[in-house]
């Protein structure tokens, strides 16, 4: 599983920078096709060569720039997170106040999920850095956790007093994607067990 992750980041990246290149080439030549109208319809005669290659590898820097911010910026793809974009992410972002308060509520207080008497299991999900298999990182234990050790927070939960209603899974731009199978089996096992599952928009940010 860790290997599968590694490869993702991997191809991720790969695709990101082929749309670089490509829109340094795509500049390129709108450089080019800039010269030429300015010889025509402009200055009514040649610029100078010098001048022209300036403009071209200028136009192919500048949109390979927008492409790479647009890919790699905060507004832009994010890294196996759950957005739209080329690695992941259906940013519904409103402005950085929806984001900033995603990150602050990840930051609450640490509470014991084994007597915390809130309905709402937070769970951070981590990315390649997770050993042996842990890659849930519940809030109020120092410790990120297996699946089968969540799924007996959660039984254990239910047969309380105070059982839970909802599962918040928060998937950052370096946690495992939102189509990764540590994800996906963690939302169907929450959603056996009837709880309300939600996605915070923090799948372009880094995971505090």
């Amino acid at each position: 599983m860790l290997f599968a992750i590694a490869f993702e980041g991997f191809a991720n990246v790969l695709i990101g920078l082929l749309a670089i290149v490509g829109g340094f080439i795509a500049g390129y030549f709108l450089g080019l096709l800039l010269t030429i109208l300015s010889d025509r319809y402009i200055f009514n005669k040649k610029i100078p060569r010098f001048l022209r290659s300036w403009i071209r590898v200028f136009s192919g820097a500048l949109l390979a720039l927008i492409v790479a911010l647009f890919v790699f910026g905060k507004g832009g793809f994010g890294f196996g997170g759950s957005g739209g974009g080329l690695l992941g992410g259906n940013d519904t972002d409103s402005g950085g106040n929806t984001a900033s308060s995603s990150t602050a509520t990840a930051k609450t207080t640490i509470i014991n999920p084994a007597t915390s008497t809130s309905p709402i299991l937070k769970v951070t999900i981590l990315g390649g850095d997770a050993q042996d298999g842990k890659f849930y990182v519940v809030d109020g234990l120092p410790v990120a956790q297996t699946l089968e050790q969540v799924k007996q927070q959660v039984l254990a939960r239910n047969q309380s007093k105070n059982p839970l209603t909802r599962m918040i899974i928060y998937v950052y731009a370096n946690s495992a994607s939102r189509e990764n199978p540590v994800v996906l089996d963690l939302s169907r096992f929450a959603q056996e067990m009837k709880l309300t599952v939600e996605f915070p928009p923090v799948q372009n940010q880094l995971r505090p």
